[in-house]
Order: C-alpha cells, then structure tokens, then sequence
C-alpha cells in the first residue's frame, strides 16, 4: 500500500492551522444554511475568524469528512453540503455534535486516515512511518522519499515542511519552560489523544507514544478494525495484522499488539457476529454476519443515546474517490523554490535503520547543491548543442 494509492495528492492547504475547537460544528451549522459559506464576503462574520482561517475551515472540513465541495462551473464558486459521517457526527441527532465524549476525536481522527482522504503527510507519519523517536527533519526526509518515489514525483520540500509543522503542532504539545502552554490546548483538541509528545531524550524530537490509550474507547478499537477488514474485502484478519499493516488501526492509534488484543478482548463478547478466535495459534478477529450491521450495533454501544439512522455504506466507503469535485488550492512558492528541490532525492528509509542518525539542516543543503550541479551542467550541455537556446537561458537567469 502506497501513499498515492490511498490519499488525494494535495501539500500545504491547511494556511498553517490545526484543526480548533468549535470548527467543526461550526462549519457543518453554516453550510446547512448556506452551501457558497467559505466564498461568501460576509464569511469571516459568520465563521468569526480571519480570512485565512475561512480557508482552513474549509479544508479541514473536507480533510475530516464532514463536508463535501462540489464546483460545478469554473466561473462559480464551490459549493459545500453535509457528508453522511458529517450528519452522523454532527446532526441533529448526531452522535456526539458538540465532541464531548473523547472517543469523537479518536473517530474523526481515523476518519482522516481512511482511503481517500486528503492527508498525505499525516497518512504517512501514523500510518507508515517506522520510527518511535525523530525530528521534524527526519519526518520531512521520510516523507519526500515516499511522495517523490511514486507516480506523484513530488518533491517540494517548503509545502512538505509546512505539513510537519502543523502535524506537530496539531498532535504534540509544546514545552514552556518545563510546563505545556495553555495557548496549545486550545489550539487543537487533538493533542488530548497523546498519540504523541516531545522527547525527553533529545531536545527538540518527538515520540509516539506506543500502548494503551486512556481515552480510546474498546468500542471504537473493534469498530475500526472491522472497518480496516472490510476494506481489505474480507472477512477476517490476524491480530498482528490489525497491528502492524500499512494504514491499520494498531499504527493510526499507535497501539501495540497486547493492547489492541486487551481491548478487543474487552467488549468481543459483548457484540453479535464477531468472534476473536486463534486457529493454528495465531488470533484473529472474525466476522460471522453482516458487517455493517455488526458496525451499526457498535455505534450504539458506543453512544447510547444515540437514536438516528444512518447510512453506513456512505459512510464507511470501499471505493477511492478520484475527485471531489473541487481542485485544491495550490500553494504560492517562488520559482526558486521549485528549483531547489531535488528531483528525485536518495532517502534511507530510516525506519529499516533506526539507529543511524540522518543529518538534519545539511541535508537540504547538499540536496539543493546537488541541485545546483545537475542546472549547470545541463546549461553546458545545451550550450555547444543549441547556441540560441542557451542565450535565451541567459536572459532568463
């Protein structure tokens, strides 16, 4: 399983804001009462922010979920409308529409990462990444190795390094002065998941914090991993491979695999059409009886109060959508920019080696004079072939 097989290509959309507290409910209420919301002048009045968060509304929105966008004409603006995971969330009859019970964040969060969304940076980071203790330039140099070694062929490190960033800021808290600044609470509500934290090996690294998750609901382990079966159309998995596969709840929820089998083992029993049984030693989680009804029983557990319906084909989709509708905005960065980012950089994949340390800033300075080297030989080269093309490259520089 690659990246490009299961993300939408898109870098840097976010206008460098995590995800806040309120946004959410906020965006699915005014898109119910007005579908042209993020376009419209009077945008920042309604939503209560900035130009520039209305844009990260909008995407994050759209990342998580809980709106679709649809352009119907080049010369309109996008409309926006309610998914059937939004209404299920935040409806009127929603499940939990105002997050107040710590297993909805756990949800959205696994929501994002599902085939077809448009977090490739955070889809790589939980998802893929093999290291438990990095930095962000690790992080960065993994990432490029993945998304410019496929069909993507990209490399632009500046939209890359803004993505890390946010990711880190969205999941870690920061340390001031031995205490974790209030301002980052508020923030982003993700950081209450304590999937991950800053090192106390090295300054300035992180850890994902691998194990048991206090506020992980059992429910939402069993719910997602049968989630994560049906999308490999079966009807059945390894625990090992709940835990370890590429995209799987075990590496989205950063637990191990006595915490996952603990948690599955908790409330098995306690749902129809499940079973976790070990034949030839090995356990496994298996279905007997529908799978979306199995799901449906579970959400009900999970939210008692919970009396609506839903469509949970729609909502736990198989397929992969190519296109939205909508083409994502493209970050601005200067030609130059472009231009120093390698072509195809040779990354290590650092999770196959944990113990060698990759060198940090020098690495995208010998990467952009790599870069520097292929420009100029390559004038060379079309200087004695073509005369006028070579004096016209002049010009340009």
């Amino acid at each position: 399983m690659k990246v490009h097989e299961v993300c939408k290509q898109g870098f840097g959309l976010h206008q460098t804001f995590p995800p806040r507290f309120g946004w959410f409910k906020k965006a699915y209420d005014q898109a119910l009462t007005n579908n042209a919301i993020f376009s419209d002048p009077d945008a920042t009045v309604e939503l209560g922010v900035g130009k520039n968060m209305v844009d990260a509304i909008a995407f994050w929105s759209i990342a998580f979920r809980i709106l679709k966008a649809e352009q119907i004409s080049k010369k309109t603006s996008a409309v926006y409308s309610s998914t059937e995971f939004g209404s299920l969330l935040f409806g009127e009859d929603g499940l939990d529409p105002y997050l107040e019970l710590p297993q909805s964040l756990w949800f959205l969060h696994w929501m994002a990462m599902r085939p077809g969304g448009r977090l490739p940076v955070w889809w790589l980071t939980f998802g893929a990444f093999g290291q438990y203790e990095f930095s962000s330039e690790e992080l960065v140099e993994f990432v490029i190795g993945e998304t410019g070694s496929g069909p993507w062929q990209y490399t632009n490190t500046k939209p890359i390094i803004k993505d890390v960033d946010c990711l880190l800021r969205m999941y870690s808290p920061r340390m001031t002065k031995n205490k974790t600044a209030l301002d980052d609470y508020l923030d982003s509500p993700f950081r209450d998941l304590g999937l991950l934290s800053p090192s106390s090996i090295d300054k300035g690294s992180y850890r994902f914090n691998v194990g048991a998750k206090p506020g992980l609901d059992d429910l939402l382990v069993l719910l997602t991993c049968l989630d994560f079966i049906r999308l490999q159309d079966t009807k059945s998995l390894t625990i090992p491979r709940l835990v370890a596969d590429l995209g799987s709840p075990g590496r989205m929820f950063k637990l191990s695999e006595p915490a996952l089998t603990s948690a599955i083992n908790e409330v098995v029993n306690e749902i129809d059409g499940v079973v976790l049984a070990t034949p030839a030693g090995v356990p496994q989680l298996i279905i007997e009886e529908d799978i979306l009804e199995v799901m449906k029983s579970i959400l009900h557990k999970m939210y008692p109060g919970w009396m609506g319906e839903s469509d949970l084909a729609q909502v736990f989709q198989l397929s992969v959508p190519q296109s939205d509708g909508v083409k994502a905005k493209r970050t601005k960065t200067k030609k130059s920019d472009e231009l120093s980012a390698p072509v195809r950089p040779e990354v290590e994949n650092v999770a196959e080696n944990p113990k060698r340390k990759t060198p940090r800033a020098k690495t995208y300075r010998a990467q952009k004079s790599t870069s520097s080297k292929k420009t100029s030989s390559t004038a060379k080269t079309s200087t004695k072939k073509k005369p006028t093309t070579a004096k016209t490259g002049a010009k340009r520089k």
